[in-house]
């Protein structure tokens, strides 16, 4: 016994022709985790990027950097 209803028309459903295998895969050498931080936090990364121009990206991986460099 079939689970599609009678009254489901599919006569103008588009016929799929043209489609990529692995069109929406991402490597996961590509996937950046997302980071979440403490609102202070935040907010203190914020003030730094606006003072300085730089994205508060930026300036997370400069502070970050320096501080796995001093271990």
């Amino acid at each position: 016994m079939s689970d599609i209803k009678k009254e489901y028309d599919f006569s103008k459903a588009q016929k799929i022709t043209n489609f990529e295998n692995g069109k929406f895969f991402i490597e996961s050498e590509n996937i950046t985790p997302p980071i979440y931080l403490d609102k202070k936090i935040l907010s203190e990364l914020e003030i730094l990027s606006k003072q300085s121009e730089a994205s508060i990206s930026e300036i997370a991986n400069e502070i970050l950097s320096k501080y796995l460099m001093s271990k």
